[in-house]
């Protein structure tokens, strides 16, 4: 099954899962409804840094087959069977940093670099604030442009980068199949990954859990890493009109999740 290019380029794919969204502060606090799940679109998502090379989905069902009863009935059951979803794909350029480690990287560098510390003067000192007021004014010019990267199709890089994605994709897959919530009561941790695709152009929410997780590596290909998964699909959700439009800013409020689940 093919990927639907020119939707997928303004529509990345996402994931988030049941303990990410219990985890975020305003989701645990709002009701539910319509604004609780606006808001869990932006702050609980992470997007994919690109959308998989190729996906999938096996459909199967369970036939018993006819089975004959003592009174001569004849009953056949009949049910379908949790779906296979296979994805495989390439993260790219593993050296691209996401616009705060960027940030981050270049606040570092001006504190350890000793040439700024042998002899403070006055000129190095203006010159390292001023290296600091850069990478801030740049953060600030990437976070209006990333905001408004589903406009163009761009890559959000605000908080995103090939292994972020990595590390959070393998991070929700190791995640355990139950938690406590805060008042105690135990629950599923249910995995969810958004896709659009030919077969489900407006988008489709998948549950379920991960079966296998892979990231083969070879000398042949060291900057790019290639990964591919098998995820069983025990659900599918169509996506709603107002999950749509708030999971546009889910790149730029991802960053906001992680302040708010930090604070807990």
């Amino acid at each position: 099954m093919g990927l639907l290019s020119t939707r997928t380029i303004l529509t990345p794919f996402q994931f988030s899962s049941r303990k990410l969204q219990a985890d975020t502060m305003l989701g645990n606090n709002l009701p539910d409804g319509i604004a609780k799940d606006t808001m869990l679109s932006m702050l609980a998502w992470y997007e994919m840094w690109v959308n998989p090379e190729k996906i999938d989905i096996s459909d199967s069902y369970i036939n018993t087959g006819a089975q004959h009863t003592a009174g001569s009935i004849v009953t056949q059951h009949f049910r379908q069977d949790v779906s296979r979803m296979q994805v495989s794909g390439s993260v790219g350029y593993v050296a691209v940093q996401s616009r705060l480690e960027e940030a981050k990287s270049a606040a570092l560098q001006q504190l350890i670099d000793p040439t700024k510390w042998s002899k403070p003067s006055t000129s190095s000192i203006k010159k390292m604030g001023a290296n600091f007021k850069k990478a801030g004014n740049q953060l600030t010019d990437g976070l209006g442009d990333d905001m408004l990267s589903f406009k163009t199709g761009a890559r959000n890089r605000l908080n995103n980068s090939p292994r972020l994605f990595l590390k959070r994709l393998k991070t929700l897959a190791d995640e355990k199949p139950y938690y406590i919530d805060s008042n105690g009561i135990e629950h599923y941790n249910v995995k969810y990954i958004k896709i659009f695709t030919k077969q489900f152009p407006d988008g489709v929410i998948c549950e379920g859990y991960f079966n296998s997780f892979t990231v083969p590596e070879s000398s042949d290909n060291a900057m790019t890493i290639d990964y591919n998964f098998e995820f069983i699909v025990e659900n599918k959700v169509p996506i709603t009109f107002i999950q749509r439009m708030a999971g546009m800013f889910a790149g730029t409020g991802s960053v906001a999740g992680e302040l708010l689940r930090s604070s807990i």
